[in-house]
């Protein structure tokens, strides 16, 4: 087969073919084949127009926040988009698995490939593969530190059994570790080191903030979060 003026196919596999660079524009698709049992080579003008649209080539970039621990980020640009209601404009996945709630987000898992191990420090390696409306496929290979023990947003002690308390590093994945907590006026409560819990209770009671300034030795300003010590009046009145 052939597409003039232009390009002619490299390869067809009896359904798809291959051409080289076509530019953009309206083209003649002529066909050459053989009859069954002869030598002789026939052609015919496909009787339909032709038309070629170029797209940018597809990208997958990374786009993750260092400040997020475990999180993986990309964006897709270029290809051509899938445009039906409802539908991502990217099929993309992370180490075959599909993102969550359609945003180009992966969270790391203990089972995704291990790239290296360095001073007791994991990384992890991500594979990311976007695919477009047309079928091109682009892939990117991002490597990202794997933490083993974050901490929780959250803890309820409230004496049912259930997250009484707060453990910033319940794996004992860094023994260094240290955790400042300070209550709402940015007013210092307690510190903890890695091994210890804190059950909520000091002088104040009410909502309290974490810092957590001893991961590797590095400061981590993103987890500055709200921790709410949800409590009920008989609780309030034995911890007076």
């Amino acid at each position: 087969m052939a597409v003039r003026p232009s390009s002619s196919f490299v390869s067809f596999d009896g359904k798809y073919g291959s051409t080289g660079v076509i530019e953009e524009g309206v083209h003649t698709l002529i066909i050459y084949y053989k009859g069954k049992g002869s030598d002789q080579v026939c052609e015919e003008l496909w009787g339909e127009t032709v038309s070629v649209t170029r797209y940018p080539g597809l990208e997958v970039h990374n786009t993750t926040d260092l400040r997020e621990i475990n999180v993986v980020r990309v964006s897709v640009t270029g290809g051509n988009v899938f445009t039906r209601t409802g539908i991502p404009p990217y099929n993309v996945s992370f180490n075959d698995e599909a993102p969550v709630d359609g945003e180009f987000k992966y969270t790391l898992k203990p089972t995704d490939p291990t790239s290296r191990v360095e001073n007791g420090r994991i990384f992890k390696k991500v594979l990311v593969k976007a695919i477009d409306a047309n079928g091109c496929e682009s892939e990117l290979e991002i490597e990202r530190e794997y933490m083993k023990s974050t901490p929780p947003n959250f803890f309820t002690p409230n004496g049912d059994g259930q997250n009484d308390t707060w453990d910033p590093d319940m794996y004992r994945s860094y023994p260094n570790l240290t955790a400042d907590i300070y209550d709402r006026y940015g007013r210092y409560i307690t510190t903890i080191k890695s091994g210890e819990v804190w059950d909520g209770r000091y002088k104040r009671q009410g909502s309290y903030h974490r810092a957590t300034t001893g991961i590797f030795g590095r400061p981590m300003k993103k987890e500055m979060s709200s921790l709410t010590r949800a409590t009920s009046p008989s609780t309030d009145s034995n911890r007076r």
